[in-house]
């Protein structure tokens, strides 16, 4: 008697584990798990959703991304801002190069604003950088723009799409 409980143990044991693997192949263990716990939510998401309500929610997100495109506007028209001084600068100093001739002994404005010209070169590149930064992430955001709706659902409407058992079901009991 002790062989066959042994024996049909064995077997109870084989098929649990084969069910599992089988199960968890096709995604089901946490569908599964998810219909245990009476539609609460892992207190990981319930803590990641109140973190994200606590910061405005997806609204607040588009907010961001619409502010750091207004800023790389207002970044690169300081930008041409600049260029124009510098041209003013150098253009002012040429005309008077070109009137006193050899009595205008001052250093050549060209000469002072390499520097800024450069740095000015650098940072038009880091603005196209950032533009098409925020292009992409415009586009990213529009694409998911379904997703992020669910940010703004409260804990008890996210855990009320939470997969249920259907009363009267296997997985009910």
């Amino acid at each position: 008697r002790d062989d066959v409980l042994r024996q049909l143990g064995d077997e109870v044991e084989s098929l649990d584990s084969t069910a599992e693997a089988e199960l968890f192949a096709m995604g089901l263990p946490h569908a599964l798990a998810a219909c245990d716990d009476d539609a609460k939510l892992p207190a990981a998401l319930s803590e990641a959703v109140a973190r994200v309500h606590g910061s405005g929610g997806a609204a607040a997100l588009g907010e961001m991304l619409a502010n750091v495109k207004q800023k790389t506007k207002d970044l690169d028209s300081l930008a041409m801002s600049i260029d124009a001084l510098l041209e003013v600068e150098e253009g002012a100093d040429a005309q008077l190069h070109q009137q006193h001739g050899e009595r205008w002994a001052c250093v050549r404005s060209s000469a002072l604003t390499a520097d800024a010209r450069r740095e000015l070169a650098q940072t038009r590149e880091e603005i196209a950088q950032a533009e098409a930064a925020n292009e992409a992430l415009s586009t990213h955001h529009a694409d998911h723009e379904d997703c992020l709706s669910l940010l703004d659902l409260d804990a008890g409407a996210l855990a009320g799409r939470v997969p249920q058992a259907e009363e009267g079901s296997r997985l009910a009991d």
